[in-house]
């Protein structure tokens, strides 16, 4: 079976694609800040949801400790107002 990362899962294009996943039997790690609502996360035997941000030792575990497939990489703060007024914070939460 396919194993796949959703990282960004709880968010609104990682929780879709997370979703599709489930629905075409492949094998979930799903990652994120924040776990989907009850009724939009998967609930299948072979999902895993992990709660960790992507810059986080956890997920780095999880990502070492895997044989996967694929990886999604959805993630990412999605505030416009903030990338605006602190460009640089931005930056740092997104790509670094």
């Amino acid at each position: 079976m396919t194993e796949v990362v959703v990282c960004g899962a709880g968010g609104f294009i990682g929780g879709h694609l997370a979703n599709w996943f489930a629905d075409v039997d492949c094998t979930l790690a799903l990652a994120g800040r924040a776990a989907p609502a009850e009724d939009a996360s998967p609930a299948k035997a072979s999902v895993q949801w992990h709660a960790c941000d992507i810059s986080s030792a956890a997920f780095r575990e999880m990502m070492v400790a895997g044989d996967f497939d694929y990886i999604f990489h959805c993630a990412g703060n999605a505030n416009v107002a903030v990338s605006v007024a602190r460009p640089n914070y931005d930056f740092q939460q997104n790509c670094q």
